[in-house]
């Protein structure tokens, strides 16, 4: 007999969904620090563009602020100067 699974409400789903959204960022952040200039250009404009997507989509969602936490202030201070972000 197959049971059946719980299912999440939407308020847990919105958790889950920003958490992987914020640990997606971050990463792209990383990734971003490493690679600089290095890498193919392909590389480095689906990075760029994943990047982007994801930043604009914290800053949308009121979450920004925990993405960069992780981060030292010089790097916090430029992603909020390259997107105008205030909060």
């Amino acid at each position: 007999m197959k049971r059946e699974s719980a299912k999440m409400s939407v308020e847990e789903l919105a958790d889950v969904d920003n958490h992987q959204l914020i640990s997606y960022t971050q990463h792209w952040i990383g990734q971003s620090i490493v690679m600089r200039n290095n890498g193919s250009p392909a590389e480095r404009q689906n990075l760029l563009g994943q990047l982007r997507a994801g930043i604009l989509k914290c800053i949308d969602l009121g979450v920004l602020n925990e993405v960069l936490e992780k981060f030292p202030a010089h790097i916090q201070d430029k992603v909020k100067l390259d997107y105008n972000y205030k909060g």
